[in-house]
């Protein structure tokens, strides 16, 4: 987690160029891949990054996004940026890897973005030998080759990652709550905190879940604290029926028995959450009678909706990799020529893909070095990616090493790799304030 706050920042009134330049200095400071200064010669760029990104249809503003911020980056690395569009569908997805793959300049690529194009992909990348940084947070995409390299966390992932750092910070607080909705996100978050937190000694003492598009919170909430019963609709419990929603009621007043309460959901479902808890005894952040709890959420719980709750959200704590108000130093500095840049403000994913291309792009960088002009003027035309590979192996711990070999250091933090190309990632820890501001933990 980053605490510090290093005292560079850019002013207003700045040249874009003039910020950027400094930006490019502080950044690269102490990361193990910082090379020497992009090139300022006329001559095209001597590599390529591919981006396979849906540019049309249902997820087309999502990929225009990371689009945009993968041009930031390349375009000051040195490089250019070649694109194709995956339709996001499975098989534009391989014809656009087959596409990049036929490009002699383009060593990597970056993309997709959904589940079923991100499958299709790997494959592609994994027969055609073409490193693919993969932005879909699915564990199952990689097929094994070495060729995929994951940037986002599954939230299994996040969840566990959460759950070592709340026994490490709490570890008097061995009791958890978890109410989830139910979702594939909630779900898989929900079971991978609780069998982390389970493993390290703690408990999880009440379960619960709601519908992933309900408003009222009451029903699921009581049951988390043993007021009702959820059976099923039409179900009976000592004759009486359950209710529409399939619960019935057990008691008159309910028992917290936990100390955190653990909710896998995005910022504008947590904010309706706060509102409830008092209802069922739980103290909401801005005090009041109730049980006090540790509220705790994963990144989604960052957002607008968090910000507009005010003091109810005030002391609950989640992970996340990227928080440019929270963060300070080098994030601030992103955001800084990333508006400039692209006229609005960078959010997670943005951060993620500027990363990861910086860190593709400064590799390529010193794989050209001083004999780039010779491999390009090669007869096979295309560079070897197998270099770019080997290079990005050095990600990841071997036997018998205490952890990878390189690590990536960017406005999302420390960046290095699992045996299957899974991202490693140092849990950060934010806390909201009573204004709806977020702060470090500690």
């Amino acid at each position: 987690m980053v605490k510090s706050h290093p005292q560079y920042f850019v002013s207003a009134g700045r040249t874009f160029s003039g910020a950027l330049c400094l930006f490019t200095l502080v950044f690269f400071w102490a990361s193990s891949l910082c090379a020497q200064q992009p090139p300022t010669s006329a001559k095209p760029a001597p590599f390529a990054v591919g981006v396979a990104v849906p540019l049309s249809g249902e997820y087309a503003s999502l990929g225009k996004a990371v689009l945009a911020s993968a041009q930031v980056a390349v375009q000051e690395g040195g490089g250019r940026v070649v694109v194709r569009d995956t339709l996001g569908t499975p098989a534009g997805a391989i014809a656009a890897i087959n596409a990049l793959a036929s490009d002699p300049a383009v060593l990597a690529v970056l993309g997709p973005v959904g589940r079923r194009e991100s499958l299709a992909a790997a494959r592609a990348a994994h027969r055609a030998g073409l490193p693919l940084f993969s932005l879909a947070g699915d564990p199952t995409i990689n097929p094994g080759s070495g060729w995929v390299f994951r940037l986002n966390q599954s939230p299994s992932e996040q969840a566990s990652g959460l759950a070592r750092a709340v026994r490490q910070e709490f570890g008097e607080a061995k009791r958890v709550a978890i109410l989830f909705p139910e979702s594939l996100y909630g779900r898989e978050a929900a079971l991978g905190f609780g069998a982390q937190f389970a493993a390290l000694g703690g408990q999880v003492t009440a379960l619960a879940s709601y519908p992933e598009d309900t408003t009222n919170f009451r029903k699921p909430l009581d049951e988390l604290v043993g007021k009702r019963l959820k059976v099923g609709k039409q179900a009976r419990v000592d004759k009486r029926r359950a209710d529409r929603d399939g619960y019935v009621s057990i008691r008159r007043k309910g028992v917290v028995d936990f100390d955190l309460l653990f909710i896998p959901d995005s910022h504008a479902n947590i904010s309706r959450v706060l509102a409830f808890l008092p209802g069922v005894g739980l103290q909401n952040g801005d005090g009041g009678e109730g049980e006090a709890v540790q509220l705790l959420g994963l990144s989604a719980w960052q957002g607008s909706s968090m910000r507009l709750s005010g003091a109810l959200a005030a002391g609950a704590i989640y992970t996340d990799i990227f928080a440019v108000e929270a963060d300070g130093g080098k994030a601030q500095e992103f955001e800084l020529l990333f508006e400039e840049k692209t006229g609005r403000r960078p959010v997670n994913l943005d951060a993620v893909v500027f990363d990861a291309t910086w860190m593709l792009a400064k590799i390529l960088q010193e794989i050209h070095g001083d004999s780039s002009n010779q491999r390009l003027d090669s007869k096979d035309g295309k560079p070897d990616a197998q270099a770019l590979r080997g290079r990005l192996l050095h990600f990841i711990p071997r036997a018998g090493l205490p952890g990878a070999r390189d690590t990536f250091f960017g406005v999302t933090g420390e960046l290095s790799f699992g045996p299957q190309g899974a991202p490693i990632r140092p849990t950060r820890l934010y806390q909201f304030d009573i204004g709806g501001s977020v702060a470090p933990w500690r």
